[in-house]
């Protein structure tokens, strides 16, 4: 089933890297989750740590999360969030089957990485044929949390 994508902009007062931040992300993604909204742009604060933007794809209890964040030290929060966006997913009854962290719009690049997946069906983020016209570097990580693989589109 195609389900048209909803975008939405929201915002974090919770300083970047501050305790509870990781909720706050967590929690932002689930309710994106439960309102069926697929494409987000969460502003931060400090305002020169974001936006940040975040794809959402699911498919029955299968949740795939991208983040766009320009910031190195945004990037590193929310890859350090993903334990907690895992634990949040799980008792809202889904599974964080892929989570990307990216310095690269998607929207520049709709055939790179996860948007090829998302739009091919049953992308597993290994490999693949998809190309780009930039070289993209995404951190995909693996269902046990841990940094998994280091994919280079060109």
């Amino acid at each position: 089933t195609l389900i048209a994508a909803v975008a939405a902009q929201a915002a974090i007062n919770v300083p970047v890297k501050q305790a509870g931040w990781d909720h706050a992300v967590a929690e932002r993604v689930v309710m994106m989750a439960s309102k069926g909204i697929q494409q987000a742009e969460i502003q931060l604060h400090p305002k020169n740590m974001g936006p940040i933007e975040v794809h959402l794809s699911i498919d029955k209890d299968q949740a795939k999360v991208a983040f766009v964040a320009h910031h190195a030290m945004t990037r590193e929060a929310l890859e350090a969030a993903m334990p907690k966006l895992r634990d949040m997913m799980q008792d809202s009854g889904l599974n964080l089957a892929q989570s990307q962290v990216s310095q690269h719009s998607f929207g520049d690049q709709q055939q790179a990485g996860f948007g090829a997946q998302q739009h091919g069906g049953q992308g597993n983020g290994q490999g693949g044929t998809e190309s780009a016209d930039a070289a993209v570097v995404e951190h995909v990580i693996s269902d046990s949390g841990t940094l998994g693989a280091v994919d280079y589109y060109a």
